[in-house]
């Protein structure tokens, strides 16, 4: 199976129980107001949208650990100081990544560059 495939199939598992768990949230069809259907359907998506982008995120390729970036405040080389996750925002909402981490001695400043 290929890298596509099974990232597919780990999405589709993921939005199925997205899916599964805003049905099990969803009152009686003699309770549910038009505005609980559109609540429920728009924290669904937005769980759906925040999942494959972070999945998707997740799939690039790492950058080379040993390609050290330069700083860019003193153009000195930065020290890779491994993997790191962090909380990015994005338009919509907050998502979670790894990424490699460099740190400049120099400034004392941290590097997290995009992926």
């Amino acid at each position: 199976m290929s890298e596509t495939d099974n990232l597919k199939a780990q999405l589709m598992s993921e939005i199925e129980a997205t899916i599964a768990k805003m049905l099990a949230e969803c009152p009686a069809a003699d309770q549910i107001t038009l505005s609980d259907m559109e609540r429920l359907v728009s924290q669904a998506g937005r769980e759906i949208q925040n999942r494959v982008l972070q999945r998707l995120v997740e799939a690039q390729p790492a950058r080379d650990a040993h390609a050290q970036p330069v700083c860019p405040h003193c153009q000195q080389p930065m020290v890779y100081k491994g993997q790191q996750r962090r909380r990015v925002v994005t338009e919509d909402g907050e998502i979670e990544v790894e990424r490699a981490y460099y740190y400049c001695a120099t400034c004392r400043e941290g590097l997290f560059p995009p992926g």
